[in-house]
């Protein structure tokens, strides 16, 4: 839209005059320097003209002396002299009068003009022109016709009608004498010529000015128009020196700015970001008169140039330091843009984000409306700021039926869908990655795209899907540096849809092709878990040993210890189970202790290794208070050691193998035992609880009989000679013969010789007597009815020892002659 121009002969200075710099051609070169292309409108409109002559001329008298007179030369002055005092409307009427008088008045012309004066005085330009073109159309040889088509060229010049403006200025610059108007004339033809895109008449114009060396005031601005004109022919070399000499000589700070401004777009275009700089800062700090647009293009450039050379401070600190200046309108979004891009670049993306956001808000019809919101989004991304999920949505909401098409929107559904894998949203990723269109997104994001696409349906078990996803990334990029990781998710959605040999397959790539991956730690987990499940022993070992081997610090070592140990366990390679359950337990004794215990105590018992099945259980129990532990393997172990006399230790065993509160559910050997080895301890309490839970569940029998007899002797270790006897007795009411009898009559005799003792200390001798005596009669018994190389000498050797508290020599001595007799080397008991 052209900005209308004065055609009023006011004075106006030199300045108003200057033609303004090309804002078209500047746009056009900023917006090709910057990372993202957009339109823009015109930044400064089509340059103003001005009238030049001071007034119109007048014609000049035949005779001065002799001038004319009558009543139209009083008309005429009269109408003159209103005109003079501007009172048009007085005027006019006069100048009416006189046309319609005088129709063949000498001044018809000049008062044609002036009528159109007096209508364009008083803004009536319709009637005005009418009056201007009557002029130039009935008196074209009239002196005043050149100054009548300057007016009617301007008036069709700002309603844009430039082919009419063209052809109205070249009749006033053939038609005036007044060198100033031609010259002016010259030089707006030119800019007309210039809107209607005609170069070749632009530039013939042009050089009818540049022709008149000196006395025009035209020359700079034609210079300057020159310049432009060659620059749109892409003639930058012979455009540039004519930029530079009116940069060094102009003397007008208005015309040296806009000559600077094009001057430096030429040098950025050749990348010379010095002096394209140097030339910037001329047009912003020189442009006073100019149009304000002017100051603004050059603060553009500059933070341009900044940009484009990877300067971010300047481009923010010069932003700053003009933060009072307003670019053009079409240019604040690109300014803006490079401040916000530098602020990304540097990292302070709360600051883009709110720059970003001064372009959505203010400028939502710019192209760069949408490329702010994009990068908004991204600082959210980079953030990890919540809300960028929401503000993707928005986005999408805003922007996507109009940009549809644009790699900006896909991507944007990329940013919101790698935002919830990161933050492991995995079920939301995954519907997220499918808005995404992986085949229109930047050959560099299809990769990643389609490994986290993979990872988070996998994770949510999507496992054919992510399969598939997997299967085109590991296809179309088999170099990608995540392959390893993706062959390994593949190879778990396989093992999970019970595809075990493609996952086998898999996880022997890795092994095979990426052997310092970390993926191969997996792969080896992984093979060893699917050969557990489908019962490929040998495999499953080599899979968790080799793991073991060659990560010894992975997490899954106790597990792979644990499973590989189990299985040398049930293959009876003892000696390469026990290690591997020890080193499970060591590693990861939450999980894997009691398991692995409870299997070394299985593979000690199966080797009969009775010390190291103590030692495991003992380091077990001490672990674990609470352990839970094989019955049988105690049983075992406690049999074994009352066997070596470990009578100790068989107890200890022995009782964590029993269960109290559940006496039958124990076998009753294990009391039987138990008893007998806690008596040997001499734990007599014990003892007779044992014994006592054997005794219930025992049948009549010679073993229950034995029974009576450790239960007697540990209520006689007790001191209760009186329950001894009468344990001793139960069992006597079972057997009647034999050894156990023997057993049962030398401890009932124990009790009796005890208690005479007491009753001897008491002074209470008669009654001791009768105990001793008592007991001499149990021992009598068996030494003289039963023939046992041990329990034989025992009742002898109890019988001499009673006849002598009775005093009965004889008789003592009569059974230490058969004892030597019938057993020379026995030993009495200590």
């Amino acid at each position: 839209m052209a900005r209308p121009i004065s055609i009023l002969p006011a004075a106006t200075s030199s300045r108003s005059l200057h033609l303004g710099f090309d804002a078209q051609r500047v746009i056009r070169h900023l917006a090709l320097l910057v990372p993202a292309l957009f339109c823009v409108s015109a930044l400064a409109q089509v340059p103003r003209a001005e009238v030049v002559e001071d007034a119109p001329p007048k014609a000049i008298p035949v005779d001065e002396v002799a001038k004319p007179t009558g009543p139209d030369e009083d008309l005429f002055d009269y109408a003159g002299l209103a005109f003079s005092q501007k009172e048009y409307g007085m005027a006019a009427q006069s100048y009416g009068q006189y046309l319609s008088t005088y129709t063949k008045g000498r001044h018809i012309p000049e008062v044609l003009f002036r009528l159109g004066e007096c209508y364009m005085n008083q803004n009536k330009l319709t009637e005005a022109e009418r009056y201007y073109s009557e002029v130039v159309n009935r008196y074209p040889k009239a002196d005043i016709a050149p100054s009548a088509a300057y007016r009617l060229a301007a008036s069709r010049y700002n309603t844009g009608d430039f082919k009419a403006a063209a052809t109205f200025f070249n009749f006033c610059e053939l038609k005036t004498l007044v060198p100033r108007v031609k010259l002016a004339a010259a030089f707006y033809k030119s800019q007309a010529y210039d809107q209607l895109k005609e170069p070749k008449k632009q530039l013939e114009a042009l050089k009818s000015v540049l022709a008149v060396a000196k006395d025009n005031e035209f020359r700079e601005r034609a210079l300057v128009s020159m310049a432009s004109l060659l620059q749109r022919e892409g003639k930058n070399s012979e455009a540039q020196p004519i930029l530079n000499a009116i940069v060094a000589e102009s003397k007008d700070p208005a015309t040296r700015a806009d000559a600077a401004l094009k001057a430096a777009v030429l040098y950025s275009e050749k990348k010379d970001s010095e002096e394209a700089i140097r030339l910037f800062e001329i047009a912003l700090k020189g442009a006073a008169g100019a149009p304000p647009e002017l100051q603004g293009a050059a603060l553009v450039g500059i933070c341009n140039e900044f940009y484009i050379q990877g300067k971010y401070d300047a481009v923010i600190d010069t932003y700053n330091r003009n933060a009072s200046l307003l670019p053009p309108m079409d240019l604040r979004p690109r300014l803006l843009m490079h401040v916000g891009n530098s602020q990304r670049s540097k990292k302070n993306y709360a600051q883009a984000i709110d720059i970003y956001d001064m372009i959505e808000r203010f400028h939502a019809k710019a192209e760069l409306a949408f490329e702010a919101g994009y990068w908004k989004l991204y600082c959210f991304y980079l953030l990890e700021d919540k809300r960028l999920p929401e503000q993707v949505r928005g986005f999408l909401d805003h922007y996507a039926e109009t940009y549809a098409k644009h790699e900006f929107t896909n991507t944007a559904r990329l940013l919101r869908a790698d935002y919830l894998f990161n933050h492991q949203v995995y079920n939301l990723a995954a519907d997220a990655y499918q808005e995404v269109s992986i085949d229109k997104l930047a050959e560099k994001y299809r990769p990643s795209t389609l490994f986290h696409k993979g990872w988070s349906e996998a994770e949510i078990a999507r496992h054919n899907d992510a399969i598939a996803s997997l299967s085109q990334l590991i296809t179309s990029y088999p170099k990608e540096p995540d392959i390893a990781k993706a062959l390994a998710k593949r190879g778990i959605s396989y093992k999970e849809t019970k595809d075990h040999a493609k996952a086998l397959a898999d996880f022997a790539r890795i092994i095979s092709e990426f052997p310092q991956n970390e993926g191969v730690e997996l792969a080896y987990y992984l093979s060893g878990l699917i050969a557990s499940e489908t019962g490929d022993k040998k495999a499953m070992i080599a899979s968790f040993e080799s793991l073991l081997a060659k990560f010894p610090r992975s997490s899954a070592c106790a597990e792979a210890a644990f499973r590989a140990g189990s299985a040398y366990s049930e293959q009876a390679s003892y000696d390469k189970a026990v290690p591997l359950l020890h080193k499970a337990a060591d590693l990861d004794p939450k999980n894997y202790r009691d398991l692995s215990y409870q299997k070394l105590i299985l593979c000690h018992w199966a080797r009969k290794d009775v010390e190291a099945l103590a030692k495991v259980v003992d380091d077990y129990r001490g672990a674990n208070s609470n352990a839970s532990l094989p019955p049988n393997a105690l049983g075992f172990l406690g049999l074994m050691l009352f066997d070596k006399k470990d009578f100790t230790r068989s107890a200890r065993y022995l009782t964590w193998a029993a269960t109290p509160e559940a006496p039958a559910s124990t076998d009753s050997r294990i009391w039987n035992y138990l008893g007998q080895a806690q008596l040997e301890a001499k734990n007599y309490a014990e003892s007779v609880a044992a014994i006592d839970f054997y005794l219930a569940a025992a049948p009549d029998s010679v073993a229950k009989a034995r029974g009576f007899h450790t239960k007697a002797l540990a209520l006689l270790g007790k001191g209760d000679t009186a329950a001894s006897q009468a344990a001793a007795e139960e069992g006597l009411r079972i057997v009647k013969e034999g050894v156990a009898q023997g057993q049962l009559l030398i401890v009932q005799g124990d009790a009796l010789f005890i208690e005479g003792d007491k009753l001897q200390m008491e002074g209470n001798h008669d009654a001791a007597m009768e105990k001793w005596k008592a007991a001499a009669g149990k021992y009598l018994v068996p030494s003289q009815l039963l023939s046992d190389d041990t329990l034989t000498p025992k009742a002898l050797t109890r019988a001499i020892k009673a006849l002598e508290r009775l005093g009965d020599k004889a008789a003592a001595e009569a059974r230490s002659e058969q004892l030597k007799k019938d057993y020379p080397n026995y030993k009495p008991e200590e």
